[in-house]
């Protein structure tokens, strides 16, 4: 989940220089798509949202969907600091 959510603001960061890229050129020719896609997602809006919801619908599920991200997060982050310290 976490590198969804790095990937998705790397790629708003992409698209908002493509944008000026495109506003430096003098290219006037809307693109309403690139406007809608420039804009920052409130993931963490995002993320309470789907939580909330997962937990009117099923309270066991959550709990451990939870628990296993928990258990999960640190091995990643520990991997992460390991494949960079090998570079």
């Amino acid at each position: 989940m976490g590198v969804s959510l790095i990937a998705e603001e790397e790629i708003t960061k992409i698209l908002q220089v493509l944008a000026e890229i495109r506003a430096e050129m003098g290219i006037k020719k809307a693109d309403p798509e690139l406007e809608k896609m420039v804009v920052r997602t409130d993931t963490s809006y995002l993320e309470r949202t789907i939580t909330e919801q997962l937990e009117r619908a099923n309270k066991p599920l959550v709990k451990k969907l939870l628990e296993d991200l928990s258990t999960n997060i640190p091995l990643v982050e520990h991997t992460e600091h390991h494949n960079t310290s090998k570079k």
